[in-house]
């Protein structure tokens, strides 16, 4: 019907930074809303136009309920907010803690095997807590939380399989192993890809989402412009510097409108970014960099690569819809 369509696409348009596939569960549930709502006035003795025309009237203006239903469903809970921040903390404390001066485990640990024993403790920690939560959001079809997960993985496999270290247990394509298994063990237990393609198809169809899938590179850039560095406000450099990562994607998750969302990514990237710099600087002096330099990446990472996937997205739809 006429009303109904016009009612369900102003409704759409107030839905904000809601991802297709929660636009169209949204709208298909109105949809049955006002359709029953319709039939019961028809069985009153309303014409079926007329009907649907007050069905309409009594749920409420569009923008109202648009912004409502935004509101509800684009805002993630702190359970979620928390479940995105855990991959940031867990990395944050495995590399920092091993270059304090004092790590507090290294008192259980042998003097002569400290620093292996505690190197491969916090390590293995946290790529549990990287498969833990790849195998979590794989079996829930990938939420919005589940995404810095893979990247993390993805990110900390690529460096491992290259690392020419003594320590190294996985080494060149081994790395990959562990990863690609449970990507298969999840693939039988859930009958197919799905999950994997949703992954990679979500962030070119909302492009603060992809913001969120490209911040652990944040923190990983971090983490690497503490390399040879050897002070001992190192490791809580390190520690705040990924902590406030971790911050902005508590903020994108608990952040209901596109542009909140980046602003936490942004800010919580410069932030994450001044530390670094602040005390880099303050060991090699002008081998620090430059700050722009910061600037640049973060801008990088946060608006320019994911706006560009959104282009090539549109570019891509444009192509391929039928004439």
């Amino acid at each position: 019907m006429q009303s109904r369509r016009l009612y369900l696409d102003s409704v759409a348009a107030h839905l904000g930074v809601l991802l297709r596939g929660e636009r169209e569960e949204i709208l298909r549930e109105l949809s049955d809303h006002l359709e029953d709502r319709s039939m019961a006035l028809r069985a009153e003795g309303l014409h079926e136009e007329e009907a649907m025309q007050k069905a309409v009237a009594d749920l409420g203006l569009a923008e109202e309920v648009g912004r409502s239903l935004r509101q509800v469903h684009g805002r993630g809970t702190w359970g979620q907010a928390l479940m995105t921040a855990l991959p940031f903390v867990a990395f944050g404390l495995a590399v920092s803690l091993p270059e304090w001066g004092s790590p507090p485990l290294r008192a259980v640990i042998v003097a002569a095997t400290s620093h292996v024993a505690l190197y491969w403790l916090t390590f293995g920690i946290m790529y549990a807590v990287f498969l833990a939560g790849m195998a979590a959001g794989w079996l829930r079809n990938m939420p919005t939380w589940s995404y810095p997960y893979l990247t993390f993985w993805f990110l900390f496999t690529l460096w491992w399989s290259g690392l020419g270290s003594p320590r190294t247990i996985f080494y060149r394509w081994r790395a990959w192993i562990p990863g690609l298994a449970l990507i298969g063990i999840l693939a039988l237990a859930s009958r197919g890809f799905r999950p994997l393609i949703t992954a990679l198809r979500k962030p070119f169809s909302d492009w603060s989402l992809a913001s969120l899938t490209l911040h652990p590179v944040v923190a990983f850039f971090c983490w690497a412009s503490f390399d040879e560095m050897n002070a001992t406000y190192e490791g809580p450099s390190m520690l705040l510097a990924l902590l406030l990562c971790a911050a902005g994607a508590v903020g994108f998750i608990r952040s209901s409108r596109r542009w909140q969302r980046v602003a936490w990514l942004l800010g919580s990237a410069l932030l994450g970014f001044g530390v670094t710099w602040t005390a880099t600087t303050l060991y090699w002096g002008a081998g620090g960099g430059s700050p722009l330099v910061y600037l640049f990446y973060a801008v990088l990472i946060v608006l320019l690569i994911p706006g560009s996937m959104r282009m090539v997205e549109r570019e891509w739809r444009e192509r391929v819809a039928p004439d």
